[in-house]
């Protein structure tokens, strides 16, 4: 009789960086990036780790604010969905912080 038995794979390690660049035509630096991994392991085999960039606004009004508030609203709303499907749940974010930008402009 054979028996096999299912091994569960190794987590995946990952080691990044985050960085952004004022580039050529601006006096300061309006994009924002960071990344967000979930301390609770059963919440991370769910949803993942999240890696965010937004571009600045090119130099409209507090166009560094509207980039950081994008990261920092779909990381928030990204893992407090309770939503299984990842895109349905990303979409979601990412409309919330649309939603958020714009308030905050008007």
């Amino acid at each position: 009789m054979v028996t096999s038995q299912i091994v569960p794979p190794e987590p995946i390690r990952i080691i990044f960086a985050k960085g952004t660049d004022v580039g050529r035509k601006r006096g300061h630096n309006e994009d924002y990036v960071d990344a967000f991994s979930p301390p609770d392991p059963d919440a991370r085999s769910k949803k993942g780790d999240l890696f965010v960039i937004a571009d600045g606004m090119g130099g409209h009004q507090a166009g560094e604010v509207a980039s950081q508030t994008a990261v920092e609203t779909i990381s928030r709303d990204y893992f407090a969905d309770p939503e299984e499907e990842i895109a349905r749940s990303i979409v979601r974010a990412i409309q919330r912080a649309n939603a958020a930008i714009h308030q905050h402009a008007q």
